[in-house]
């Protein structure tokens, strides 16, 4: 092995890492070339998050909250929005396109880095490592996950190596303290917002924490022990800035609650797919696509998968290699939904789902021992001739590399940017109100989002549990199925069920591919495909009602009757928009003959806030179409008072009698105390860090032998 700071040895990581960044843009080429299209399928989540985040950036603020998504949604508190996530923040000044497609450019060549750092602490050649690093880069899911659009996962995915190479590092040195790059790249594994990924990364290192007290490699246990806890900690603080808004979120999540069994064992692992080790499309039906093999590829190229038993034939070796082995395998055994162990993974986490997405672990472990089977032969070579040893290692890696860029490069597909026309978007842009599309496979949350008018639907990352239940009554008129998924409200030309409570959330623009025949709706403009109508029955944002119940548990015990309740519209003055007579909706109110009037003065803005100012002739509620979230608080004439929810999903708010002005703002008190934890643990780890590096040059300095003068 090399020595550590060589010439050689910078000479063999520059070589390789521009080798394998060439390799990643021949393969990534139809993307780079195609600046105007999408990385797969999926990625206009990402797309639409970014346009969102970029627009609020340029306005000089933080983008807390998204009033365009969901009736309101909190948007930095949504790890996949990447609002902090380092390389965001360095390739932003990217057109939206070219910048996913170099983050996904960018996260590739950071897996195969790590792999090939991981090889070399392993104790393999550079070769050997070279192959580690292409395997890396393009087996596994990661063509797949670019043809799908799974970018999350992609980066996700990449900083596995450099934990692991970090991790070896750290479980073997005598120290309290974990290496400070280990800390880092947990910290940016975290950020890269794919929560799975992050606890299936955290498992593998505890693994080699694990494995490690049980086999110990030169560390003493109690100084394992500790690095492992200390690197929890420390990573939980360094981003505890993202992690406290982020839990608060998950707590409000549809998916806390758990899906159904048969949900999240979607897709689960069997045992007769092993052969996908070096057959990656066994299993799946003829003329299945990267679509398909999304989460269910471990395919490191043929060769060094033969080659992977040979890991185990040194002694000095073997040690790491079993490690690699039982990582490979519990990788499996939790991708197999029938073990026993995705049964306690469902236990823990009852809202995650599809087993697959724990291989990465696997690739990565079956890429190590493929590189350590091939090192030993290089090795065994070498010993008989020097000659030989380089050109077979030579070969084997253009093998490797041959058959893992014809695995990935079919993968990768371009996908155009859908847009409204500019007849459509004008007339919604000029609309009040939210949208509803009936016509969603031509007009979508994300068009919707690009002309700045809010929605009720989004495109799903964390989504808030009771507003999916609200979606999914408006949409069918029945119970919620609560699952854990979130159903659209828009469709493909049906109103949905309960046109109500469509009207009570403020819908005053629908768009519709067919002729919506329905009271109330008037065509303002056509495109000749899309046909954009006023709703004259929508609410205004915000109502004044005299009375009123706020209680969830008392909305659903009448789901059963269909959600039917009080008249409400007698007593309110026709300009409140409140509609007429026979409407019913799930809030209990009294009938009221008093009037009072209403107008809104600010809206729809990042920081959440919404103003209104009314004149009541008595005490009684503003009701808001705004979803009902824990930091959200309400305040009249500045005055704090309850924020209730309402309608299953929504804002109740209580208001005296007379002239008053009230805020509905968004106070991210988890983000301000995370980042106040987050500077303290930098601060504290700072100090500690420098403390421990002016000890060791003084010790250095102390053991330095002196030189003496021999005079003349």
């Amino acid at each position: 092995m090399v020595r550590r700071g060589t010439k050689d040895e910078l000479v063999w990581c520059a070589a390789i890492a521009v080798a394998v960044a060439a390799l990643i843009a021949l393969v990534l080429r139809p993307l780079l070339l195609a600046t105007d299209k999408l990385p797969g399928i999926d990625a206009h989540n990402l797309y639409a998050w970014e346009i969102y985040t970029r627009s609020v950036f340029r306005a000089g603020r933080l983008p807390f909250w998204n009033p365009y998504f969901f009736t309101g949604i909190p948007h930095q508190a949504d790890l996949e929005t990447q609002v902090f996530y380092p390389p965001a923040w360095l390739l932003r000044w990217l057109p939206i396109p070219a910048y996913l497609t170099a983050m996904v450019a960018l996260h590739v060549w950071i897996g195969a880095m790590g792999a090939m750092v991981l090889g070399r602490v392993v104790g393999t050649g550079w070769l050997a490592a070279a192959a580690a690093s292409l395997a890396v880069a393009f087996g596994g899911s990661v063509g797949p996950w670019i043809h799908n659009g799974h970018l999350l996962l992609l980066e996700s995915s990449a900083f596995l190596p450099w934990i692991l190479a970090f991790g070896l590092r750290s479980a073997a040195r005598r120290v309290w303290l974990p290496p400070t790059g280990l800390v880092i790249v947990c910290a940016l594994q975290f950020l890269t917002g794919y929560i799975q990924g992050t606890l299936y990364a955290a498992a593998a290192l505890t693994g080699v924490y694990g494995f490690t007290l049980l086999w110990p490699a030169g560390a003493l246990r109690r100084h394992v022990l500790t690095q492992w806890m200390l690197t929890g900690l420390l990573t939980a603080g360094l981003v505890a800035f993202q992690l406290l808004p982020t839990a608060v979120l998950v707590g409000q999540a549809g998916r806390t609650a758990g899906l159904p069994w048969e949900t999240a064992a979607e897709g689960g692992w069997r045992a007769a797919d092993l052969v996908r080790i070096v057959r990656p499309f066994a299993g799946f039906p003829a003329g299945s696509s990267y679509r398909d093999l999304g989460d269910a590829a471990v395919y490191v190229g043929v060769l060094l998968a033969v080659l992977a038993p040979l890991a185990f034939v040194s002694r000095e070796r073997r040690r790491v290699a079993i490690l690699f082995a039982l990582l490979a395998a519990g990788g499996l055994a939790l991708a197999a939904a029938w073990l026993p162990l995705y049964r306690w993974h469902y236990a823990l986490f009852p809202g995650l789902r599809i087993p697959g997405r724990v291989l990465f672990v696997t690739t990565v472990s079956l890429a190590m021992l493929g590189a350590l089977g091939l090192d030993e032969i290089v090795r065994f070579t070498a010993r008989r001739s020097r000659v030989a040893a380089p050109i077979l290692g030579a070969v084997a890696l253009v093998i490797v590399g041959f058959d893992l860029v014809r695995f990935a490069a079919p993968a990768i597909d371009p996908v155009s940017i859908s847009s409204m026309s500019p007849i459509a978007a004008a007339a919604a842009a000029r609309s009040g109100g939210r949208v509803l599309s009936l016509c969603e496979h031509r007009v979508g949350a994300t068009e919707i989002l690009a002309i700045q008018r809010p929605s009720l639907d989004g495109v799903p990352g964390i989504h808030l549990g009771d507003y999916a239940d609200w979606a999914a009554i408006a949409r069918s008129g029945g119970r919620p199925p609560h699952d854990g998924m979130y159903r659209r409200v828009s469709s493909d030309g049906e109103l949905p069920a309960r046109r109500d409570l469509i009207d009570a959330s403020n819908v005053s623009t629908i768009l519709g591919c067919d002729a919506v025949g329905n009271a109330g709706l008037a065509p303002v403009a056509s495109d000749g495909v899309v046909t954009v109508y006023h709703n004259a029955a929508a609410w205004p944002r915000a109502i004044w009602i005299c009375g009123g119940e706020a209680s969830a548990a008392a909305v659903m015990r009448r789901l059963p009757q269909t959600l039917v309740s009080h008249d409400i519209s007698a007593g309110y003055p026709e300009h409140a928009g409140v509609p007429g007579e026979g409407s019913a909706l799930p809030v209990e109110t009294s009938p009221c003959e008093d009037h009072a009037s209403v107008f809104v003065q600010a809206q729809d803005r990042s920081d959440g806030r919404l103003t209104v100012r009314y004149d009541a002739p008595r005490d009684g509620f503003l009701f808001v179409s705004e979803a009902f979230y824990p930091e959200r608080r309400a305040y009249v004439d500045g005055h704090g008072v309850p924020a209730l929810k309402a309608m299953v999903a929504f804002t109740l708010i209580p208001v005296p009698a007379g002239q008053h002005r009230v805020e509905l703002r968004y106070v991210p008190v988890s983000f301000y105390v995370g980042a106040g934890i987050s500077t303290v643990t930098t601060l504290v780890w700072a100090a500690v860090f420098s403390r421990r590096y002016r000890r060791e040059r003084t010790r250095r300095r102390i053991s330095r032998p002196t030189s003496t003068s021999t005079g003349e």
